[in-house]
């Protein structure tokens, strides 16, 4: 019996001692992955391919997978023959790697995006931009054209309402069949075409030939989903287009398809000091402020120079009124303190919403010099 047990531990050392060495083999055998290169320099929209090269035949055999860290600076698109199409996305550095399915077997390559010179920019947004001297002024002032697309009224996101907003038919993310099969019929054929007029189809994709950046001047008519979201969990890479987020990432995906060179400039808002929903100031400049730090977008972040605090100025409970008798307007007072003053948002926009309302042009002329300074600053990196 003790022979018999003996022999069996043998067996079982010698069984446990082949499968160590079989597996060491084939570790061996495996070899290692090389890549012409160390590192890659692109400009955004540019492509280069790498050809991997494997020690072994064994290895050569295995199954591969290319990633990409950020995925927001390049895109990976592997062939059939284990090679890789690496795309410039935006500026910035990212690890590119190629490893075998199970991770035994890895090789990293580092990939610079820059960008391309700037000549035309097109702007989309609101009714703010679209009447603000602002985006004209400001690439007029950098040497820059401006296609200015905005809308008044618009948003990105998708409103699930029919006539019952002012928002309904101005969803920039929603293409014209998709407004044909919720309109026709319901509206004259007039407003239908405007309609038509403010999806991406007609008010981006047309432009995207001859601009160089695109400036995302949007967040006041997006608000209420803008809270939404900042309240909640953020899916990055939603694509539900009722979400601000998963409707940008809808909007960038349609751009970057046709254009993949072209920049995208985060526009900001006026003041980041009111709650929702009085202005939302708050969480607009916290959306944009997110989108432009996770996607490696520049922020034009213009609440950090209006100076605007949302504090009631002493002595101004009958500025409206003057301001009224002056320019023949009939705006009101906004919000007031006890003693009847308003607050410097309402200086800066007397109607409370579009600085351009300020008709003594003092709100135009301040953010002309802004957007300069910061448009200026964002071009010049990389």
């Amino acid at each position: 019996m003790n022979k018999l047990l003996i022999l069996l531990m043998l067996l079982t050392f010698i069984f446990i001692s082949c499968r160590k060495t079989e597996t060491a083999v084939v570790q061996e055998e495996l070899g290692t992955i090389t890549l012409n290169q160390a590192s890659h320099q692109l400009k955004a929209g540019d492509t280069v391919i790498i050809k991997p090269q494997f020690s072994s035949a064994n290895l050569a055999k295995r199954k591969f997978v290319w990633s990409v860290v950020p995925a927001n600076v390049a895109s990976v698109k592997m062939s059939a023959d284990n090679s890789c199409v690496i795309t410039g996305l935006t500026a910035g550095t990212a690890n590119v790697k190629i490893e075998t399915e199970d991770k035994s077997v890895s090789a990293n390559l580092s990939v610079s995006v820059s960008y391309l010179p700037v000549k035309t920019v097109l702007w989309l947004g609101t009714s703010i931009p679209q009447w603000c001297t602002y985006p004209v002024n400001a690439c007029n002032n950098l040497g820059l054209k401006c296609i200015n697309t905005s809308i008044s009224s618009s948003g990105i996101c998708l409103n699930s309402g029919v006539l019952n907003n002012v928002r309904d038919g101005l969803d920039l993310c929603e293409t014209i069949d998709e407004k044909r099969v919720r309109y026709q019929g319901k509206v004259s054929a007039t407003v239908l075409e405007s309609y038509y007029a403010a999806s991406y189809e007609r008010a981006i994709i047309p432009y995207l030939a001859h601009a160089d950046a695109v400036i995302f001047d949007h967040g006041f008519n997006d608000a209420f989903q803008i809270n939404r979201d900042v309240t909640s969990s953020i899916d990055w890479n939603s694509t539900d287009r009722s979400t601000y987020i998963g409707a940008f990432n809808y909007l960038i995906r349609e751009i970057l398809k046709r254009k993949p060179s072209v920049r995208i400039i985060i526009g900001g808002y006026l003041e980041n000091q009111s709650d929702y929903p009085v202005r939302a100031g708050k969480v607009i400049c916290q959306m944009q402020k997110s989108v432009s730090d996770h996607f490696n977008y520049a922020l034009l972040d213009v609440w950090n120079y209006t100076g605007i605090k949302y504090n009631f100025i002493p002595n101004s409970a009958t500025f409206i009124k003057d301001f009224n008798t002056r320019y023949g307007t009939g705006y009101t007072n906004f919000m007031t303190d006890a003693g009847g003053n308003i607050t410097d948002f309402q200086v800066f926009c007397p109607d409370s919403i579009h600085p351009f309302s300020d008709l003594s042009g003092n709100s135009d002329r301040k953010l002309d010099a802004i957007y300069t300074d910061l448009l200026k600053k964002a071009l010049v990196v990389n």
